[in-house]
């Protein structure tokens, strides 16, 4: 028995560090597998209290430190041993190479002049560093989204508690709090990673963890009133049965977090009543009750649906096709409200009381408010380095969304799923500007999704 229980643990630890810590990197490349683990799971739980807006602060610079600390020990062992590095350099390298030279002219421009440096540059810079750090980077792309939710699992718990309580268990909650569009945007990240975790995993104890960190993330953001971000997560939940095989297994799971998405949105008000919960009411209970309502009705319909599926077949078998047609429409429909309700702005509000008329006023005027209350990263390029700045960024993404398109041809599941964070990182910036809380996190998952290797799946992964 005693030999049977030490064997059991022995199997209990190797399966923990076959989840937490399995062997990526070797040689050389080692540092920038250490580098991706601190960055992804320790660096969001690293926050500043003062100056949080700034690319500047004790978070931004423990970034800089870190990136070239490893970048230099990179080079270091890449001339000593020898190591292997991409030499082919793509027209994105080439521009990026360009575009690291001119800001680092200006820098010590700004510095001979005595002239106070542009910390925005030094911010961009670093993104170019990593970005050239981790193009060697082939495989374990699955293990490195899941850092994200396990690092966002002990941040939520810090939230929870400044929800509950008001205190800072975690410091610089409140810091971060006061930031929606920092916060929104690395939680916005955090809810597209755990739910497409979400629906593609087959084992329970799995499925409950993404299943209650996305839940979180849908409260964090009802509670914070960050309008954009809840947009793009239900638009980003709607594309994944069309990136997909839409089976019923991935299409009831899908389903299940759109109505925890919309039934959170609708009860948020109900927090208010609660003196404990450090709420501001932002919503109208009226409203959210039509939210409600629909949300009852759309649920017989698909229960009258599903019970069309043949229990004895295998889930995971059965493609929904006409589910995955109702979902573009869907898409397409929500995609044109969304538009409609940005280009209408507060032209609702001469509009005549009607039926309906005066929802559709108080969702554009929200829709609008949050709009306009953040920077996107157009305006703060022409803001800070002129029109010049935007062409440079559109041509930029331009390279970045055909070499994504390239990279999509022959993915696999995993490739796919870091493909999908890498557009909802340049939609983001089409409403956020570069945050040192996330864009970090989203220039190493959009790194990955440029160079991902097919060859080398993540199951065949030497082990500790």
């Amino acid at each position: 028995m005693k030999k049977i229980s030490g064997t059991l643990q022995k199997m209990n630890i190797c399966y923990l560090k076959d989840i937490f810590f399995p062997v990526i990197a070797e040689d050389g490349s080692i540092i920038v597998d250490y580098y991706i683990r601190v960055m992804l799971f320790l660096y969001p739980l690293f926050l500043d209290r003062d100056r949080i807006k700034t690319f500047f602060t004790s978070q931004s610079a423990l970034y800089y430190i870190i990136t070239f600390l490893s970048a230099t020990v990179y080079i270091i062992m890449i001339v000593k041993k020898r190591t292997g590095y991409r030499k082919k350099l793509r027209t994105l390298d080439i521009a990026l190479s360009f575009v690291f030279l001119g800001l680092g002219i200006r820098v010590i421009m700004r510095i001979c002049q005595k002239i106070t440096v542009d910390y925005s540059d030094i911010f961009l810079i670093f993104l170019i560093i990593t970005y050239f750090l981790l193009r060697t980077v082939k495989n374990g792309y699955r293990y490195y989204i899941n850092l994200i939710v396990f690092s966002a699992a002990v941040l939520y718990s810090g939230l929870l508690c400044f929800l509950i309580s008001g205190q800072e268990e975690v410091l610089g909650i409140d810091a971060v709090l006061r930031w929606p569009e920092a916060i929104s945007s690395w939680i916005l990240l955090v809810i597209c990673s755990s739910s497409i975790l979400y629906c593609m995993e087959d084992k329970k104890g799995w499925q409950y963890f993404y299943f209650i960190i996305t839940g979180l993330g849908f409260l964090y953001l009802s509670v914070y009133s960050e309008f954009v971000a809840i947009c793009l997560t239900g638009l980003f939940l709607l594309i994944i049965p069309m990136v997909f095989p839409p089976t019923v297994t991935l299409i009831k799971k899908n389903l299940i977090l759109l109505f925890l998405l919309f039934f959170t949105i609708s009860n948020v008000p109900l927090l208010g009543y609660f003196k404990w919960i450090q709420v501001e009411n932002t919503y109208n209970f009226g409203y959210c009750m039509y939210i409600d309502l629909f949300l009852a009705a759309a649920g017989c319909v698909i229960c009258q649906y599903w019970k069309r599926i043949p229990n004895e077949i295998n889930p995971d078998t059965i493609i929904m096709i006409r589910i995955k047609k109702w979902y573009g429409r869907i898409l397409t429909a929500a995609v044109i409200i969304l538009m409609a309700g940005v280009l209408t702005g507060g032209r609702m509000e001469t509009i005549e009381e009607g039926f309906g008329v005066e929802a559709g006023k108080e969702f554009i005027k929200i829709l609008t408010e949050a709009v306009m209350n953040n920077k996107s990263m157009f305006l703060f390029l022409f803001e800070t380095y002129g029109f010049i700045g935007n062409i440079v960024w559109i041509c930029l993404m331009v390279m970045i969304i055909r070499q994504l398109r390239k990279q999509w041809r022959n993915a696999d599941r995993d490739i796919r799923i870091i493909i999908m964070l890498s557009f909802l990182f340049l939609i983001q910036t089409f409403f956020y500007q570069f945050q040192p809380f996330s864009t970090p996190l989203y220039i190493m998952l959009l790194t990955f999704a440029l160079f991902a290797d097919n060859s080398v799946p993540y199951k065949n992964l030497k082990r500790r």
